[in-house]
């Protein structure tokens, strides 16, 4: 009696399951929207079709299409519907929308419209019909149009998983050649399909899914890209290396990295300081153990930024303001046995001169020995420790040719020159635009730039170990580097 009992309990009790299952399917019909601006929008969004239903809540044949027919599930019209289309019910009485598209049919034709649309063309229809459709036939229709069209994309990979904006990310995966937006967590980015898609991390975009768009529909990344964004209290860090950047807008940013590898980087506080204005060095000047930014404007006045990290404290002009011929500066080292920083300068005649500093107070100058480079197209990049003495030495680039030199320094005395090895780049479109020791092992590499690519050569002295490109490029072409 007992196992009869349970028994027939489980069988009521699974009949009542199977009841409100079939009561679930039922529940969730079909969603019809009925303006058609949200329709549009979310079919492209989704990347699917628009299905549209035009007619009356008192027409019978309506009614059937909009519930019974819609709604099959053999045919599997209602779950073909879902995945492919956004549904658009218009009310023929209270909205013209859907009469656009019945030009050129009979006057006698009968409720309800039927259309399949495109939603990058939304004022056209890929097929029209009126009246009932048998459920078969309907299915057919719908499912002609689904298989005509191109196959969604998918993510399958990126790589790197990490970095700061302005990071390439090389995305795989497939149907990734027809591509009409990438977004880093909704933020858009710029982007190239030439080689397999790549993107640009934008400046604003924080951690989260990659999203690729198509017109046949989206892609969503499984993991997330992680954005470095955040700085620490000053720009160098152990193991890090800067770089300093600048737009043409005069908006500034710093870029950390490890070798060749961007990871991390922000923007600096305040963002500019004003068109006339630009960075021509970094160094401590006023002893803090934070570097302060060197500015030089148009008419060859100078002051400086006092930096807390990325943060301004003040602003000082130098005392003189500027050189006597207003001479542009080349970087910042040190060429005395203080610690203060010195600024390097170079006339257009290629004649040398340093100003020994004292905070910003410039206690006396002197002309580097020699006083100028044999050929004066050889133009001074930057001021760094090539071959790790602790001294620092001065990198020229020849304006005409790109060859390379450095002048082996002992404070303002050139000890030795010699042309690099190799004496210039493969493609003369790269230039040297900076002197930074980015692997942190005691010699300072070079940094060139095409203005979107950036490589760095890592060298021992005058002769180059490696040379490796960044994983950063730059996404906009008014990018450039100003510095260490």
């Amino acid at each position: 009696m007992n196992i009869f009992m349970n028994g027939l309990t489980r069988i009521v009790i699974l009949g009542f399951l199977a009841l409100n299952l079939c009561a679930t399917a039922q529940a969730q019909t079909l969603n019809w929207i009925r303006n058609k601006a949200d329709v549009m929008a979310a079919a492209k969004s989704e990347g699917k079709l628009v299905l549209l239903l035009a007619g009356r809540d008192t027409c019978s044949n309506c009614r059937t299409m909009k519930n019974t027919v819609s709604e099959s599930q053999n045919p599997p019209i209602k779950a073909l519907l879902q995945q492919n289309f956004i549904l658009w019910y218009s009310i023929v009485d209270s909205s013209p929308d859907y009469r656009q598209y019945i030009a050129g049919m009979p006057a006698s034709w009968s409720l309800p419209l039927i259309c399949v649309i495109d939603p990058n063309k939304p004022n056209e229809y890929l097929s029209r019909s009126t009246g009932i459709q048998k459920a078969d036939t309907f299915y057919q229709r719908l499912l002609g149009h689904v298989n005509s069209r191109p196959s969604p994309p998918t993510i399958v990979s990126f790589s790197p998983t990490e970095g700061a904006a302005g990071t390439e990310v090389t995305i795989q995966g497939s149907n990734l050649s027809n591509v009409t937006s990438v977004q880093f967590d909704g933020v858009d980015a710029s982007f190239s399909v030439q080689g397999g898609l790549k993107a640009i991390v934008p400046p604003s975009a924080t951690t989260g899914l990659i999203v690729v768009k198509t017109a046949a529909g989206q892609a969503t990344s499984t993991t997330a890209f992680t954005v470095i964004t955040g700085l620490p209290g000053r720009f160098s860090v152990a193991g890090f290396a800067d770089l300093l950047l600048q737009r043409q807008d005069s908006t500034m940013a710093v870029w950390l990295l490890e070798g060749a590898r961007l990871v991390g980087g922000a923007y600096l506080d305040p963002l500019e300081p004003g068109l006339d204005w630009k960075v021509v060095g970094r160094g401590d000047f006023d002893l803090d153990n934070k570097p302060d930014l060197l500015m030089q404007n148009t008419e060859g006045s100078l002051r400086v930024w006092h930096m807390n990290g990325i943060k301004l404290k003040n602003v000082r002009d130098l005392n003189p303001i500027r050189s006597l011929d207003g001479r542009p500066v080349v970087g910042v080292g040190h060429f005395n046995d203080d610690q203060y920083p010195d600024i390097l300068f170079q006339h257009s005649d290629g004649s040398l001169l340093v100003w020994y500093m004292n905070g910003t107070e410039a206690t006396s100058e002197s002309p580097i020995n020699p006083v100028a480079p044999a050929d004066p197209a050889y133009r001074a990049i930057s001021v760094g420790d090539l071959n790790g003495d602790q001294k620092d030495d001065i990198v020229f680039q020849h304006t005409e040719t790109g060859t390379l030199a450095v002048w082996f320094m002992d404070g303002p005395n050139m000890t030795e020159g010699w042309i690099l090895n190799p004496s210039r780049p493969s493609d003369l479109a790269f230039k040297a635009v900076a002197v930074v020791d980015c692997d942190k092992d005691g010699k300072a590499d070079i940094v060139f730039t095409n203005e979107r690519e950036i490589a760095v050569w890592f060298m021992n002295g005058a002769n180059l170990i490696r040379g490796e490109y960044l994983n950063a490029v730059f996404g906009e072409s008014n990018w450039n580097i100003v510095g260490p």
